[in-house]
């Protein structure tokens, strides 16, 4: 996900293609409601989606839940993510976590500050517009 809206910011500008902070944990960027979501399954595959809770007008026992969904006439998202997906989808935690502690990262400059410090999208933007320059 850190990668999708890094790329995403880089591709359109500076648009973000979500508004959840990203935050810079010991081991990489973190998405902390995904982790939230997600972390029961610990190292192994996620097998289920995420949930959305709205909550209605009737009191905490008056909420319903969704999965959330990419729309599936925004051809660019879903192109994003599949591509994405292909790039990085291969590689294992230890990684991912590695390349994004490359001095210089967004999650390095982040670090550097504070743990847990959340991850400026105007660092995130110019890294990723780097990569982009040197692959063109």
């Amino acid at each position: 996900v850190y990668f999708a809206q890094g790329w995403h910011l880089a591709l359109t500008g500076g648009q973000q293609l979500f508004n959840e902070p990203i935050l810079a944990w010991r081991f990489g960027p973190v998405i902390e409601l995904l982790y939230q979501e997600f972390r029961g399954f610990g190292d192994r595959p996620i097998t289920k989606p995420a949930t959305k809770v709205e909550l209605g007008d009737g009191g905490i026992f008056d909420f319903t839940t969704t999965i959330p969904k990419i729309d599936l006439h925004d051809n660019y998202s879903l192109d994003l993510t599949k591509k994405i997906w292909e790039v990085y989808g291969g590689y294992d935690a230890m990684y991912l976590s590695e390349i994004t502690h490359y001095a210089g990262s967004p999650w390095s400059k982040a670090y550097s500050i504070a743990a847990n410090q959340e991850i400026d999208n105007r660092d995130m933007l110019n890294y990723f517009t780097s990569l982009k320059d040197t692959k063109q």
